[in-house]
């Protein structure tokens, strides 16, 4: 494996970052991909998205989960689903279609693909806690399929990181989120206008480094299910 080294766009500044990336003839290493991902590391595959093939899974994948659109983003999931039965984006991709499904309240079709998820990939990493299809979720996807807004700037220019959970359009729901995580660290709740909508975001803890933010995340993904997004501090 050689290291690539890629362009990143950052504040208006082209600046170059080495990454370890696995380089095949058919671009970036896939096992490589999907560990970022995992991880939560969203920045890192951004910024060398133009590497992997459109007409693979994973091109189809990665190209779903940056999509501005979630409509349009399923369209990406449904053919990964439809062209590549049993390729290695097939786990993630029905992973983000089960998501997909729950956060807008259709319970049916959220379990029918974490059914398929549970039966074809009984090893996925994310199988450890099993959801409760049985009640609408009040949680509201952000105005992207993608989590919140790529951070600007570079980590030195930040106050601090912290794990954010969701967007909820009922207080008292974010609230009863809030309890759930009052174990993990400081609770913090703020009202935002997102996509329109005045909802009440909740973040947990306070770190100086991404990296405690990240392994933060990745303790709440693995204990609860809930997945949690790395995002610089609000003053």
């Amino acid at each position: 494996m050689l290291p690539r080294r890629t362009g990143l766009l950052c504040t208006g500044m082209a600046i170059a970052v080495t990454y370890a990336v696995g380089v095949s003839a058919s671009g970036v290493d896939e096992s490589w991909l999907f560990e970022r991902y995992r991880l939560g590391d969203t920045d890192t595959i951004r910024a060398v998205l133009e590497a992997i093939p459109e007409s693979s899974d994973v091109g189809q994948f990665f190209r779903g989960v940056f999509e501005i659109d979630g409509d349009a983003a399923r369209f990406y999931y449904d053919r990964v689903v439809a062209l590549w039965p049993g390729g290695p984006a097939e786990p993630w991709t029905l992973e983000r279609l089960w998501q997909y499904h729950y956060a807008r309240g259709e319970l049916t079709q959220a379990e029918r693909f974490y059914n398929f998820l549970e039966q074809r990939h009984p090893d996925h990493p994310n199988l450890n806690c099993r959801p409760d299809f049985s009640v609408r979720s009040n949680l509201i996807q952000f105005d992207t399929d993608r989590g919140p807004s790529p951070v600007k700037g570079t980590a030195s220019s930040v106050a601090g990181w912290t794990v954010q959970l969701g967007a909820f359009s009922r207080p008292e729901g974010a609230r009863e989120v809030s309890r759930k995580m009052e174990r993990f660290g400081r609770v913090e709740l703020r009202a935002r206008v997102i996509g329109r909508r005045e909802l009440t975001v909740v973040t947990v803890g306070r770190f100086s480094g991404r990296e405690d933010a990240a392994r933060l995340a990745e303790e709440i993904r693995t204990s609860t299910g809930i997945r949690g997004w790395v995002v610089p501090l609000e003053d």
